[in-house]
């Protein structure tokens, strides 16, 4: 491919980039789209109007999305970057331009078309469905053999069999969610005894080498939620928790009423100041470093270096957040662990 060239004329450019049969754009030092291929202007156009050329690259794309999209373009392009263009899922990869041209030439790989990613998702939820009642039946026989006046060493293997069932249980729920098919059922609870309901659950899925401190507080104050999704959120939390310790540590679990005197920057915006009831899970891990830590919110993101799994736990309790319409916060620093907290507003 010959490389561009910042004398090139709009005819030529043009021309060139016509030629690629894929959505391909010239983006200037400052951000501003200068030339695209047809494929891309066809996209592009959707999303800017008749004016594409000359906009900023970043105002096109999804606001949820445009502070990521701007770091990327001002770093190194290494990795692809996620995004939503004209109303689409898309990947972007790019590259640097040689001199004397400037700016960086990016490509936009688009996401499957909608139809099947609408078959894909109720294919995941009726996998979901049938496996989540394979598990229910598992679950009931072991409540009946944990009933029973088992030896100490059949009991313990009972209750680990258990708890590998609602682990199960736990991501057919991922899927579902994931699918579309699970819908919020909020009833007025207390979080506490959520939290506490699954604490063996919480403590089998840490495993040896690791502590679980579970806090409740006295003063708590019912919130509107649905008891499924706040298990879900904790169960994910925690497990991101393990993993960031591969040594064993200390996983700290906490309910306790929060009182913001001032609004302070949550995962998805400002938070109002104002009077909450929050779950914090806090890990003694490596923490994530800061230029990871919008990413790691998104669906398929994974900081694993074998690329196992598929990144959907935070993903899963953002979208919960969003559904029973609370707030998330994170703290983190490399080397000092992380700190993340749901927080939901007392209900009326």
């Amino acid at each position: 491919m010959q490389r561009e060239s910042a004398t090139m004329d709009r005819a030529t450019a043009a021309a060139f980039l016509a030629s690629s049969p894929l959505a391909e754009m010239w983006i200037d030092d400052a951000g501003r789209l200068q030339w695209l291929s047809s494929r891309a202007e066809s996209l592009v156009r959707s999303a800017a109007g008749e004016a594409a050329i000359g906009s900023g690259f970043v105002d096109l794309v999804a606001d949820t999305d445009r502070k990521r999209v701007a770091a990327w373009l001002d770093g190194d392009l290494a990795a692809p970057c996620p995004c939503r263009l004209a109303d689409r899922e898309a990947l972007l990869y790019g590259r640097r331009l040689s001199p004397p041209a400037s700016g960086c030439r990016v490509t936009v790989v688009e996401a499957q078309p909608l139809a099947h990613d609408r078959r894909l998702r109720r294919l995941a939820a009726a996998i979901a469905h049938d496996f989540n009642n394979v598990l229910g039946a598992v679950g009931v026989f072991c409540q009946l053999l944990q009933g029973g006046a088992l030896p100490p060493s059949e009991a313990s293997f009972v209750g680990h069999l258990h708890t590998a069932c609602r682990l199960g249980q736990n991501f057919t729920a991922n899927l579902q969610l994931l699918s579309g098919r699970r819908a919020p059922r909020l009833a007025k609870e207390a979080l506490g005894p959520i939290v506490q309901g699954i604490e063996p659950v919480l403590r089998g899925l840490l495993g040896e080498g690791f502590v679980l401190r579970l806090e409740v507080t006295e003063d708590e104050l019912p919130v509107m939620v649905d008891a499924g999704f706040v298990e879900q959120a904790v169960l994910n939390l925690v497990k991101n928790a393990r993993e960031a310790m591969p040594s064993g540590g200390v996983v700290a679990v906490r309910v306790a009423r929060l009182d913001l005197p001032s609004p302070v920057a949550g995962v998805d915006g400002e938070v109002p100041a104002g009077t909450y009831m929050a779950i914090a899970v806090q890990d003694e891990g490596r923490g994530i470093p800061a230029a990871a830590q919008e990413r790691v919110w998104d669906l398929e993101y994974t900081s694993k270096e074998t690329k196992a799994g598929v990144g959907l736990g935070l993903w899963v309790v953002r979208r919960i957040a969003e559904l029973l319409a609370a707030r998330l916060l994170l703290s983190s620093a490399e080397g000092n662990g992380t700190t993340v907290s749901l927080l939901l507003p007392p209900a009326g």
